[in-house]
This record gives structure tokens, C-alpha cells and sequence, in this order.
């Protein structure tokens, strides 16, 4: 996610990493190699937090950036609470139009699909870092390669 923050910007990578994540969430495997394949492509999605700390250093001043990455990634445990909660209730009402449960779990599936591409289209078009749209470190507008970030970021001890 590091490279892909520096090349595109962070809201870019973040949302992107969503919509990656909603095509894995919205297949249905046949197999467990392509089980443990969407889970790792749906898994992608947990770095929206590297975009998220890398966006929020670049809006904030030093000052008050510890402040804003703990109210954005307490948000982030907020999310997946509620997924714990509305999930199996979303489950129970999909089972009660008499629908198999081999329908159900994917018809329910559907929702954070669903919110996944909302967001990540949101967070890709709506998001206003800097005057004049400038974007947080420039992102794609910095013509960097792929390759000096990864060889920056390797060579970088604290990273």
C-alpha cells in the first residue's frame, strides 16, 4: 500500500484498495484455492489504514495528526463492529423470504459489496485535501516510477 500512496496518493490507493476488495466480496468461490484467493484479494482492503495514516499526516499539522489518526481508525473499529452486528441480522431477514442458506450467506454478501464500492468511488472523486487540487504529496502528478518508491522504500530503514 506504501508504493501505492506514493505513486497515485492516498485517497487513490484507498480507493481503489475498496473496490478491489468489493469484486472479492462479491464473487462466490467453487473451490478452496479460490477461497483462500478472494479472501486475500477481500484482505487487501485492511490497508485502507496505511492510505488512511498517510492521508490524514498530509491534511493535519504535527500538532493535532495523533489526534486525527485515532478518531479515523476508531471510526475504522466502529465499522467493523457494526459489521458484526448488522450481518447476522441482515442474514436472518435474507433466510426469512425462504431463500436456501446456500442463497443467503451470498445474497448477504451483497450489502458490504455494496458499501464497498460507494465508498471507494466516494473517497476516488470527493475528496478535497488542498486548494486547487493538489492532493496530498502529489500522488500520480509526481511522475515517480514504480520502481524508485519500491527501491526507496526498501532502503529505508524506518520503514
Amino acid at each position: 500500500m506504501g508504493p501505492a500512496c506514493d505513486l497515485l496518493g492516498p485517497h487513490r490507493a484507498s480507493g481503489f484498495a475498496s473496490l478491489l476488495a468489493a469484486l472479492a466480496v462479491a464473487a462466490t468461490a467453487s473451490s478452496p484455492a479460490g477461497f483462500v484467493a478472494l479472501c486475500f484479494v477481500a484482505c487487501l482492503s485492511l490497508a485502507n489504514c496505511v492510505a488512511n495514516q498517510h492521508w490524514m499526516s498530509g491534511i493535519f499539522v504535527p500538532s493535532a495528526v495523533g489526534l486525527a489518526n485515532a478518531v479515523t481508525a476508531g471510526w475504522a473499529n466502529v465499522g467493523s463492529t457494526a459489521a458484526q452486528l448488522v450481518m447476522p441480522l441482515v442474514y436472518k431477514l435474507v433466510l426469512r423470504f425462504d431463500v436456501p442458506i446456500t442463497v443467503a450467506w451470498r445474497v448477504t454478501y451483497l450489502l458490504p459489496c455494496v458499501l464497498l464500492i460507494t465508498t471507494g468511488l466516494a473517497v476516488i472523486t470527493f475528496p478535497y485535501d488542498l486548494p486547487r487540487d493538489a492532493g496530498v504529496g502529489g500522488g500520480a502528478k509526481t511522475g515517480k516510477s514504480l520502481w524508485k518508491v519500491v527501491r526507496g522504500g526498501v532502503g529505508n530503514y524506518r520503514a
